[in-house]
């Protein structure tokens, strides 16, 4: 089953099929490598923890349903039909991860397209 995405402002974002992670519309953004977040070309964007996706600077972009122990999470809003899942593009070479952040609990500032480059 896929993991679903959400936003601070309770709209769907994205989800994990397997290990990849797909914008809602069928982008392949990135992928996930056990907690650690990369874009596709292979640069760390972030980390996973307790069901939210957080930026490099630690705070929470994204959250699952199920999510627990950060910020308060919004309303989710009526999600609009998912759109077909692209091709996967070949994952680059990982960078080599930096210190993860403290985690913050205020909501990040950074819209969720950023933390994958796009």
């Amino acid at each position: 089953m896929d993991e679903e995405y959400f936003d601070r402002y309770g709209k769907i974002f994205g989800y994990f099929h397997d290990d990849d992670f797909f914008a809602w519309n069928g982008a392949h953004l990135g992928f996930k490598d056990g907690n650690e977040l990369y874009q596709v070309n292979g640069k760390w964007s972030g980390f996973l923890y307790n069901g939210f996706i957080y930026d490099v600077r630690g705070y929470p972009v994204l959250f699952r349903q199920n999510a627990f122990g950060g910020p308060i999470k919004p309303i989710r809003a009526i999600k609009p039909v998912r759109g077909i899942r692209q091709i996967k593009f070949i994952h680059g070479i990982r960078s080599i991860k930096p210190i993860r952040p403290i985690r913050q609990l205020s909501w990040s500032n950074c819209d969720p397209t950023e933390i994958f480059g796009k």
